[in-house]
């Protein structure tokens, strides 16, 4: 997969969606918001991106989450706010 950038309508009308896999990509940045339209999503890979920025509130809205996967990034900061 070669996606670069998330925008925040990417997800739009798939509310359902439990299963997001989002690894080996070359996804730089998440957005604020850039899942938050996923309210029933429960797991959410993006191993192996080059995600290095995560901005406030960029898993905000994922109340139903349960397995996050974010190794094989160049994350350096991860605030409180981001969730």
């Amino acid at each position: 997969n070669l996606i670069e950038i998330l925008e925040e309508n990417n997800f739009y009308d798939l509310d359902n969606l439990n299963d997001l896999h989002l690894s080996n990509n070359k996804i730089r940045f998440l957005k604020k918001k850039s899942f938050y339209l996923l309210k029933n999503l429960k797991l959410l890979s993006l191993i192996e991106n080059l995600i290095e920025i995560i901005d406030d509130e960029s898993f905000c809205g994922l109340n139903k989450l349960i397995e996050l996967y974010l190794f094989k990034n160049r994350i350096k900061n991860v605030k409180t706010e981001t969730f």
